[in-house]
């Protein structure tokens, strides 16, 4: 990558390396600001666990039941056969 540095002299060079080490502190300070956004959890932020919980379970995946979609575990694992039959069958 050529950014024409060549062309530059000493004093252009000098202000050049401080705004490029001024941007590399800002950018190192906000990877650590995002670092311990991400480490934070319930127990070490002012959010409350209830709603850390309610974060979490939008993230994680609901397993489908085979079957068409939309089927349920109590539907598939259902006693087979017509409702009238089902209803004849007595559990204990």
């Amino acid at each position: 990558m050529d950014i024409g540095l060549e062309a530059l002299d000493r004093g252009e060079l000098v202000a050049a390396l401080a705004t490029a080490l001024a941007r590399i502190e800002e950018l190192t300070a906000r990877v650590a600001e995002l670092q311990d956004r991400l480490n934070r959890d319930s127990s070490n932020s002012s959010q409350p666990p209830s709603a850390a919980a309610r974060i979490a379970s939008r993230h994680r995946r609901r397993r489908r039941c085979e079957g068409s979609p939309g089927a349920s575990r109590a539907s598939s694992t259902a006693t087979p056969g017509p409702p009238a039959a089902r209803s004849l069958i007595r559990t204990r």
